[in-house]
């Protein structure tokens, strides 16, 4: 029987919208079009404090920004959501997994003042043919950009890779 006193970790989807087209993602049917139950919504950040209220993050480790059907990079609130989330509780660990293709290098290095914060970037391919193959929709230009500057800023950087045979393909 779980406990709710026991909650230490926590994944959170912040919303259904992405601007990726990837062909084996639940959210889409091949890369085309909407699978039916996708509702491209956001969480408030209203919504986001009532769900984690201070109270509740004092006994959470890590909170993970998961993606499953959507980026959170989408969802306009994340700053503010991550900025709660340090003023609460400045230990917290928290993860954000992203296709990273969206928003200036700016908004990314305002992301490099938390310390405990890691950013997952979803790349697949070492070039822009392979990687728009899987990512449909993304600039992989623009992810290296945006991945670059936190690298810079934070001397850290995780990714996360589709391996293929299209993937070693690259040159």
């Amino acid at each position: 029987m779980y406990d709710f006193k026991n909650i230490e970790s926590i994944q959170i989807e912040i919303t259904e919208r992405c601007n990726a087209a990837c062909p084996a993602c639940q959210r889409n049917i091949f890369g085309y079009g909407s699978s039916p139950g996708i509702y491209k919504s956001d969480m408030s950040l209203e919504q986001f404090k009532i769900l984690l209220s201070k109270e509740f993050l004092t006994q959470i480790k890590d909170i993970t920004f998961c993606g499953n059907l959507g980026d959170a990079q989408l969802n306009p609130y994340l700053p503010d959501m991550i900025e709660y989330l340090h003023n609460i509780k400045p230990e917290i660990q928290v993860v954000v997994n992203t296709n990273g293709s969206l928003h200036s290098t700016e908004y990314w290095a305002g992301f490099a003042k938390y310390k405990n914060m890691q950013i997952v970037w979803g790349i697949d391919g070492t070039t822009s043919e392979v990687h728009s193959f899987y990512r449909r929709n993304t600039d992989y230009n623009k992810v290296i950009e945006n991945l670059f500057i936190i690298f810079k800023l934070c001397q850290k950087a995780n990714l996360i890779f589709i391996i293929s045979a299209k993937f070693f393909q690259s040159k």
